[in-house]
């Protein structure tokens, strides 16, 4: 896959999340999971990163507004795709750094 259909994967997942609101929280969060993994590989810290996040919180009790902690999850997410488009714009900038050097 080159860059720029990666970036493209990632970018949908940014507009799927509607900064906070997904459509289909849980088809977006299966989505993301997968563009993670595809783009960024399976050993990615971003992809471990992911995987920590919660969208409800640990304990709760009766009456406790959890109506915040999804919308806040999702936003750590897109957090993680922004930063694994910077991770790939960083390797192919690096790449060309280097087979330049080899010309």
């Amino acid at each position: 896959m080159n860059l720029a259909r990666k970036v493209e994967v990632l970018d949908k997942q940014v507009t799927d999340a509607k900064n906070g609101y997904p459509d289909d929280f849980e088809g977006w969060r299966t989505a993301t999971e997968v563009a993670l993994r595809t783009v960024m590989g399976a050993e990615s810290p971003l992809l471990a990163q992911f995987h920590k996040v919660r969208y409800l919180p640990q304990a709760w009790y009766s009456g406790m507004d959890t109506s915040g902690y999804r919308p806040a999850g999702v936003k750590k997410v897109i957090a993680f795709l922004e930063a694994a488009r910077q991770e790939l714009a960083l390797r192919e900038g690096l790449e060309q750094a280097i087979g330049g050097a080899d010309a």
